[in-house]
């Protein structure tokens, strides 16, 4: 009876530490280096990730998981109600439940970070890494789509949220979601959203960016070996300044 009594972010600590030690082999906020980790676009889209890694997304109610990998079954755990998360970002919204259990399931053990700040980074994080997976580049944008239509056929509480953060295009972002979904470091000096082909995984996500950064490296290292691949030469039909060989590489 005495947990009846006790705290819910109290709660949810202890459940965090009695998981089976696999299920946080991904862990957030631990493990960096001193060395910095470059998270390329062109490696962690979802259209590279499903044609060269052959990696599933699995929509999950659990927000801890997010960005689980397991690569055994080659499943890509991604939290299934964004505005769950946006509403976190707008501090006169937040219920204070589940700020304690946000604080409970992210902070490390040494985290300084003010209580507040970690709830709003942590939901920012996950709602850029929406658009990281899914909505910067054309192609993934399409292959979410049709992920989506599949969830919504299996899921009578499908978040509409993601249809928009998922699928439209940067300037259609922009003009429907308020700036403060995103981290400080993915805006501009307007205040708007930035998207860039390569992000920091330390200071663009440094709470979900190990995460990120291992679903990187078992996507790399899949990549096609080119060693093999001879040059192509190429009738020049004008002068050229370059050379007039090829290579034709896979689409990422």
């Amino acid at each position: 009876m005495d947990i009846v009594r006790r705290p819910i972010p109290a709660v949810f600590n202890t459940l965090k530490r009695l998981l089976f030690l696999s299920r946080w082999q991904q862990p957030t906020d631990n493990g960096w280096s001193d060395k910095s980790v470059t998270l390329y676009l062109s490696t962690v889209n979802y259209r590279s990730l499903q044609t060269i890694g052959k990696i599933r997304i699995r929509w999950v109610d659990d927000l801890s998981s997010h960005l689980d990998f397991d690569s055994a079954t080659r499943g890509l755990s991604v939290f299934r109600f964004p505005t769950f998360c946006a509403l976190n970002t707008l501090r006169n919204s937040r219920d204070p439940v589940f700020d304690g259990i946000t604080r409970a399931l992210f902070r490390a053990d040494n985290e300084t970070t003010d209580d507040g700040d970690l709830v709003v980074r942590a939901s920012q994080e996950i709602l850029m890494s929406y658009r990281l997976l899914f909505g910067q580049k054309k192609i993934s944008r399409k292959a979410g789509r049709a992920e989506l239509e599949r969830l919504k056929r299996r899921d009578s509480h499908y978040d509409p949220l993601l249809d928009v953060i998922c699928t439209q295009s940067h300037d259609a972002v922009v003009t429907t979601l308020p700036a403060s979904l995103w981290p400080m470091s993915c805006r501009d000096p307007d205040d708007t959203l930035q998207e860039e082909d390569m992000y920091s995984a330390q200071d663009d996500f440094p709470i979900f960016g190990l995460r990120l950064a291992k679903l990187q490296s078992y996507n790399l290292r899949r990549q096609p070996n080119l060693s093999h691949v001879k040059a192509t030469p190429v009738a020049p039909s004008a002068p050229q300044s370059k050379s007039a060989f090829q290579v034709t590489t896979p689409i990422q």
